[in-house]
């Protein structure tokens, strides 16, 4: 394990010997990361996706740069479809360790294959189309685009998921079993995958106990039938006896038809044409109310991939300027102007305070001693009436102070931009100097007298 903050190898579970960070906490916030990385991976092998991906989450917060959680977050996101969410997590992990990364595997397969990535995004866009076309009432153009979507990208869970709802809302629960059947396989613990067959369930229920329902009335109407006919024998014993209770039968069975069955058959159509409309409305209300989930499940996904790669980026940075620092600190040779240039890497502002002490003091330290040269290298060329140096030079100078030798490098500057017939910029330049020195200064009565010799 590494320091959080100098990066050095830890020999203690304490304290770092190097820097003296307490890494007590720290140690245990890693231990918790890694045990969480171990769950996370349990739970992908029995394709619990869902609890795998709110583990991994869970383990990259007590411990960001944790790259088997990442690269394994990655891997989930990428087999249950999502795969603009499995890229960010490659690239974050990729910025966080450069080299001996498995993500720089994950990203070449990809990148390798220009025409399933393609595909891919494809399948992103007709995603949303589908979104839209739901909003919009168009089922059947949902339906279109999201049989699409399942064949660019079988694994996308989501896609399975709005198709099967659609079925649903319109009755074809075969269908509706098929796509969930599918999102199933891919993850077996997502809720909504879960929600969906239970209510696909309960209609299969509810149509059994109908059928069953449908098949006692029948039998009533046949005990009628035979009650009101009567046996078959009876009609063969007598002939004209057997006439009459014929007709008699028949009109008893008319009235029976008219009276008894066709209100009942009325009286059940009408109710479950109800028991329909209701269905139908509670459906479309339940669509409406998963369709708003997803785009805000969507919303929240990019605003957390925008929040983890902005904070991978920053830690990248402070990464970086301790590095520079450090070699700074390390550097065999003294050389005040290597030491300059190396410190033009470095941003102060993501350093820590003691850090930041040694940043200032080699800084100081170092443009003491290169103003000089810079101010003679720009003598030089201005000598030379090699303008454009003696102005790089110069410039130079100011950057580190901008009064140096009471504003002697301003005037050589002011000179120096003169010199290439830049007269703005010289105005500026003798101006400044006049603010800064006053006019009754001797660098400010020379300034005052070239301004005069310019206007």
């Amino acid at each position: 394990m590494r320091c959080y903050n100098c990066g050095r190898k830890l020999s203690s579970l304490s304290t770092c010997d190097y820097c003296g960070a307490n890494v007590r906490m720290y140690g245990r916030a890693v231990a918790l990361s890694n045990a969480l990385y171990n769950e996370g991976l349990y739970l992908a092998g029995n394709r619990e996706l869902t609890g795998a991906i709110d583990t991994l989450k869970l383990s990259l917060r007590y411990n960001k740069e944790n790259i088997d959680a990442r690269n394994l977050l990655g891997l989930v996101y990428f087999e249950v479809g999502e795969v603009v969410d499995a890229l960010s997590e490659w690239v974050i992990s990729k910025n966080i360790r450069p080299e001996d990364n498995a993500a720089d595997y994950y990203l070449s397969k990809i990148q390798s294959n220009p025409n399933k990535l393609e595909n891919l995004n494809q399948a992103i866009k007709k995603y949303n189309l589908s979104l839209m076309y739901c909003k919009q009432g168009s089922d059947d153009l949902a339906v279109i685009q999201l049989k699409k979507v399942v064949i660019s990208n079988p694994n996308l869970v989501k896609g399975h998921q709005l198709l099967a709802l659609l079925y649903l809302k319109n009755k074809e629960y075969e269908r509706a079993k098929r796509s969930l059947n599918k999102a199933y396989k891919i993850n077996k613990t997502d809720p909504l995958t879960l929600r969906y067959m239970g209510e696909l369930d309960s209609v299969y229920k509810k149509g059994s106990k109908e059928r069953l329902a449908k098949e006692r009335e029948q039998e009533k109407e046949e005990r009628l039938k035979e009650k009101l006919l009567g046996s078959k024998s009876s009609f063969e014993s007598t002939g004209f006896n057997g006439l009459i209770n014929i007709i008699f039968g028949l009109v008893l069975g008319v009235l029976a038809t008219v009276f008894l069955i066709v209100p009942a058959v009325k009286y059940n159509s009408d109710s479950n044409a109800n028991n329909s409309l209701v269905t139908a409305n509670e459906q479309l209300a339940d669509k409406s109310s998963e369709i708003g989930n997803l785009e805000r499940k969507i919303k929240e996904l990019e605003t957390e991939k925008d929040k983890l790669s902005e904070e991978a980026s920053r830690t990248t940075e402070v990464r970086e300027a301790y590095s520079a620092l450090y070699k700074i600190l390390n550097m065999d040779s003294k050389d005040a102007m290597a030491i300059y240039e190396a410190l033009e890497g470095v941003k102060p502002d993501l350093l820590d305070d003691t850090a930041k002490e040694y940043y200032t003091q080699l800084k100081e330290s170092s443009d003491r001693v290169v103003a000089v040269t810079f101010y003679n290298n720009g003598d030089e060329a201005l000598k030379a009436e090699n303008f454009d140096e003696a102005i790089k030079n110069f410039e130079k100078v100011i950057g580190i102070d901008e009064s140096y030798q009471g504003c002697s490098a301003l005037l050589e500057l002011a000179r120096s931009y003169q010199g290439k017939n830049d007269k703005d910029k010289a105005k500026e330049t003798y101006n400044k100097i006049i603010e800064i020195m006053g006019e009754d200064s001797v660098v400010g009565k020379e300034s005052k007298r070239a301004l005069e010799g310019l206007n």
